[in-house]
């Protein structure tokens, strides 16, 4: 599967339930899942591997040094 990280920090594995992956490391991130699909589905044996990394832009706004839109 070719799976995508939400808004909220999750990735939806079909079969599973969403898995909340904000704040784990890479390392975490592949052992995590794969520990979660092979528990799910007997048998299998997963891999997880990192595409393309999206940017996201943040909006500082109000009594600060710089205010604007930046991306960290």
């Amino acid at each position: 599967y070719d799976l995508s990280v939400d808004s909220e920090g999750k990735v939806n594995v079909p079969g599973l339930q969403p898995l909340q992956i904000a704040g784990l490391t890479y390392s975490e991130v592949k052992e995590f899942v794969k520990e979660k699909v092979e528990k799910q589905f007997i048998g299998v044996n997963a891999s997880v591997s990192f595409g393309e990394l999206g940017n996201i832009r943040v909006m500082v706004m109000g009594d600060v040094f710089a205010p604007g839109s930046s991306i960290p």
